[in-house]
């Protein structure tokens, strides 16, 4: 489906980037909860990997999302990162990871470096060490 513009319609619109929230401009599939090995339940934002983004500081899951029958999604996660601007992804994740199988980004906002850090442990250690 594509967009027809009217030929009285002269006057151009103003970009949507810049008028609406950046949550507003993805196709946002859904929420990922991730629980660490302190108990801390993280909640990602579930997006298509082609998704383009503003400058946003994150935690992010690749991940290769698969519906099932019932329509809920389930992830096997292919990678997991962080950065200071998503716009960096791809430098950032480094050729020797195989991403292949990545259909989807799963993204935890947040800003401080620091925190973002201990977030990835704290996910990491629980997959380590499973309960």
């Amino acid at each position: 489906m594509g967009c027809t513009r009217n030929a009285a319609q002269k006057t151009r619109q103003p970009s949507l980037r810049y008028t609406l929230p950046p949550h507003t401009l993805m196709a946002k599939l859904g929420v990922l909860t991730i629980s660490g090995k302190s108990g801390t339940s993280y909640k990602f934002d579930a997006y298509p990997l082609n998704t383009v983004w503003p400058p946003t500081s994150a935690v992010y899951m690749l991940t290769h999302r698969h519906v099932l029958a019932d329509g809920s999604a389930e992830h096997v996660c292919v990678h997991l990162g962080q950065v200071q601007n998503l716009q960096d992804l791809p430098a950032s994740v480094g050729p020797t990871t195989n991403l292949r199988s990545a259909n989807c980004i799963c993204v935890l906002q947040e800003d401080d470096a620091s925190r973002r850090k201990r977030i990835m442990e704290d996910i990491t250690d629980a997959a380590a060490h499973p309960k």
